[in-house]
């Protein structure tokens, strides 16, 4: 027994050297969870690829590679069965037939994509990737998910993402569809302010209305089933990233989720109107306030007037045509009313200055605005401590300031009307006058 014990115990010593000795004195690196680089070259660019289309659908036969940077998201269910890439010359989209994308191509992963095979063709302006075509109605066909790896590979994670800040009025609907987009200061249009972003329970998408501070309009396109359907979209002034897309005429906004919007106080900066203005945009004022802590200076609500506004104090002044401000009730409101629709009038510019008021350091300005069928006109709102209280303002200093104003409301009136929020006058001591200037063109 003791002979065989001894032979037992060469034999594990044995075979645990022969096991230490398979050891490795390096560990293998861990894979960076799949995202380690494929070894691809890409040998044309977006921009250069989409060059090439010229309409209908095109097959690419050559030998082609692009890569780019996920920048759409799947994740809150704003995007589906879609990936949006982008290079440093342009951005495109991805048809896949595939759902939680953002675990395989999570935002900031590089790809690369084997063109040859694949289509690229048109949808309302916007070009898109697909892996072949409907014979029934000649649209694209998604890349079928068990052939995803075939076309799309997977590279390094974690790229560097930086939105291009831009204006609506800087959008080109070629040069800057599916990139990552930020607009900055935006506010929504009236009707679409304080509203859920998409219908609950809905089973299509929503169009929710964006104005910039060039009053430009941009649709931010929502899915029904996005994550964060029910959550009521912004009052106040906002930035939002997202992926700039096209649908015929109309410049589209999708953004990844909740997190792609901040809500900021800055608003707009004062845009200084230089020229005559076209637009025939129709502005209501209404509940103009000048307070202090003790008293109020000011106080009116239009209920007093009919026809032109001619109340004690206020001036009504056409500058420029033959434009006045006017009372209007409506919906049992009573508010001051201006609008250059079918006047024929080119140039418009019309002032209703309120009474003067003694300023003395703790004043506030408040009042609110509502406007209709907007297609550009404006209102500035100005403040002068030197007018006189004539009939020529444009002669003497006023300062802009520059409140919220209504605006964006191009298909009809806003819901409601919109606070300016708290102006103070402490800048303006003394004998003061507020002026509500339009300027228009009905051209």
């Amino acid at each position: 027994m003791n002979k065989q014990k001894s032979i037992l115990s060469i034999l594990m010593f044995a075979l645990a050297f022969t096991m230490g000795s398979c050891v490795k004195d390096e560990f293998d690196q861990p894979d960076n969870n799949g995202c380690n680089d494929e070894a691809l070259t890409a040998n044309i660019t977006i921009a250069d690829l989409k060059a090439r289309y010229a309409g209908g659908n095109l097959k690419i036969e050559d030998t082609l590679i692009i890569e780019g940077v996920v920048i759409s998201s799947d994740q809150e269910g704003n995007f589906y069965k879609e990936l949006v890439i982008q290079d440093a010359t342009a951005g495109i989209l991805l048809l896949v037939d595939q759902t939680n994308m953002y675990t395989d191509f999570p935002i900031g992963r590089k790809v690369y994509v084997k063109m040859t095979n694949l289509y690229l063709s048109n949808y309302g302006g916007l070009i898109q990737v697909g892996a072949s075509v409907n014979p029934d109605d000649n649209s694209l066909e998604r890349i079928p998910q068990s052939l995803v790896s075939d076309f799309i590979k997977k590279g390094a994670c974690n790229q560097e993402l930086v939105p291009l800040e831009i204006t609506s009025s800087q959008l080109d609907p070629d040069v800057h569809q599916s990139r990552l987009i930020k607009l900055t200061s935006v506010r929504m249009a009236g009707n679409d302010a304080g509203v859920s972003w998409a219908t609950v329970g809905g089973s299509s998408a929503r169009n929710r209305s964006i104005i910039d501070c060039d009053n430009g309009v941009i649709i931010a396109r929502t899915s029904d089933f996005a994550k964060f359907v029910g959550t009521n979209t912004p009052t106040e002034s906002f930035n939002i990233v997202g992926v700039y897309s096209v649908f015929n005429d109309d410049s589209q906004l999708k953004f990844r989720g909740l997190n792609d919007i901040e809500i900021t106080a800055a608003g707009c900066p004062c845009i200084e109107t230089v020229g005559p203005v076209n637009g025939t945009t129709r502005f209501h004022l209404d509940k103009v306030r000048i307070f202090n802590i003790s008293q109020a200076l000011l106080d009116e609500d239009f209920n007093g007037s009919s026809g032109n506004i001619n109340l004690p104090g206020w001036k009504n002044i056409t500058q420029v045509g033959s434009l006045t401000w006017v009372s209007e009730t409506r919906n049992g409101e009573t508010y001051a009313k201006i609008s250059a629709y079918q006047t024929g009038q080119q140039e418009v510019t019309t002032w209703l200055i309120a009474p003067q008021v003694t300023i003395t350091g703790d004043e506030i300005l408040t009042f609110t605005t509502q406007d209709a069928f907007d297609d550009g006109a404006r209102i500035e709102v100005l403040i002068s401590t030197d007018y006189d209280g004539g009939n020529n303002p444009e002669n003497f200093t006023w300062t802009k300031v520059c409140p919220a104003i209504a605006g964006g409301d191009s298909g009809g009136f806003g819901a409601s009307f919109v606070s300016s929020g708290n102006v103070e006058l402490a800048n303006f001591v003394g004998t003061t006058y507020v002026a509500w200037r339009y300027k228009a063109g009905d051209n």
